[in-house]
């Protein structure tokens, strides 16, 4: 598996980052390579660059990510038809971090 890690500018001071191109080759599919190296990135993210708000845009169903601890944003805050905005909040982050900062929202990566 593989995937792209974005970096975008801090949000009030807050460091945020964006995954995206999470793929695994057809064979190697549906044994959890992409959840392991999507939790573990994620997790890399949050403790060694102390990210406060990791975002990706999905191209598929959003409720394989929500499985790993990601939300939709609101429809306020989507800006594609064919892909879904979502945020993981590092812990004691909450969504106003978002909210205050919708400008800096990434309108694709």
């Amino acid at each position: 598996s593989s995937l792209l890690v974005h970096d975008f500018d801090s949000w009030s001071g807050a460091v945020v980052r964006g995954v995206g191109s999470l793929a695994t080759r057809p064979e190697r599919r549906r044994a959890g390579w992409a959840a392991r190296l999507l939790n573990q990135v994620v997790e890399l993210l949050v403790k060694s660059e102390a990210a406060s708000i990791v975002l990706l845009y999905a191209d598929i169903s959003p409720a394989y990510y929500e499985k790993h601890a990601f939300h939709a944003l609101d429809a306020a805050y989507q800006s594609r038809a064919d892909s879904v905005l979502m945020a993981r909040l590092a812990p004691g982050v909450d969504m106003s971090l978002v909210q205050q900062n919708a400008s800096g929202l990434p309108s694709y990566f």
